[in-house]
């Protein structure tokens, strides 16, 4: 298989109508305390992102990169920045634009691949906030290529990504709380695994994910023309990892 975007936006629309929660629309209360100044900006379920990370939003124009489902697409939206979503999901798109209807908001949304921002304004935005997404496509260096392009210099971005260590172990065992070493990084999931390892983790229409090394995330976006200046971690519910380790990262980059 070399479509992973077209195999991973069927799995994504599955992916809201089977509930997973990051399809889940913020609810209204939430959407109006935006509006009021209380933004709770998430990328990671738990943890918010710190405002000394980020600019003012009224005003801003910002681009949310993997972030459909009615989420902080709105919520930025009404803190009052000028939202563009690109997601690879129709159906993501849609809660986005539901949720913004529904609080009377304006956002504009790009039915698109991460990895392909070409056709977008270059450096006209001020801030770009990537959802935990990167591990739906073979090299995370494609996207901070890109939108090293369409940020202006001492532009903001914010991005959430998976700890890839989990990627290293049996999945089977994994899901029940066994933490069993088995994979090398980089991992993917259409050749790290056996073919009754994928029959047994995998629904024929999942999310094909892959692991990356810590130099291809952080080493890949230093070098695309970020520098960091934040990062925090954070741990996922019942994750078998988290008692242990975080399960995902935020980091905050300036645009050099």
């Amino acid at each position: 298989m070399t479509d992973f975007a077209g195999h991973n936006r069927k799995a994504w629309d599955r992916e809201l109508k089977l509930g997973n929660p990051a399809t889940v629309p913020y609810s209204f209360e939430a959407i109006e305390a935006a509006k009021c100044g209380r933004v709770s900006l998430s990328l990671t379920g738990r943890r918010t992102i710190p405002e000394s990370w980020y600019p003012p939003l009224a005003g801003a124009k910002v681009i949310c990169v993997a972030l459909g489902g009615g989420q902080q697409v709105p919520l930025l939206a009404a803190a009052g920045a000028h939202v563009l979503s690109l997601d690879n999901s129709p159906a993501q798109l849609a809660a986005d634009e539901e949720t913004a209807r529904r609080s009377n908001l304006s956002i504009q949304t790009v039915l698109g691949d991460m990895t392909n921002l070409g056709a977008l304004s270059q450096r006209s935005f001020d801030l770009a906030v990537v959802g935990l997404g990167t591990q739906f496509v073979e090299d995370p260096g494609e996207i901070w290529r890109g939108l090293a392009g369409v940020i202006r210099p001492q532009g903001r971005l914010l991005c959430a990504f998976v700890n890839p260590v989990q990627y290293v172990f049996r999945w089977p065992e994994y899901s029940e709380g066994i933490l069993q070493v088995a994979h090398a990084l980089p991992y993917s999931d259409l050749t790290s695994l056996t073919a009754h390892e994928r029959s047994a983790k995998f629904h024929p229409e999942d999310p094909i994910e892959f692991g990356h090394t810590l130099e291809q995330t952080l080493g890949g976006l230093m070098s695309s023309g970020f520098s960091m200046d934040g990062f925090l971690e954070d741990r996922a519910e019942g994750d078998p990892l988290a008692p242990y380790i975080a399960t995902y990262y935020a980091i905050s980059a300036l645009r050099r």
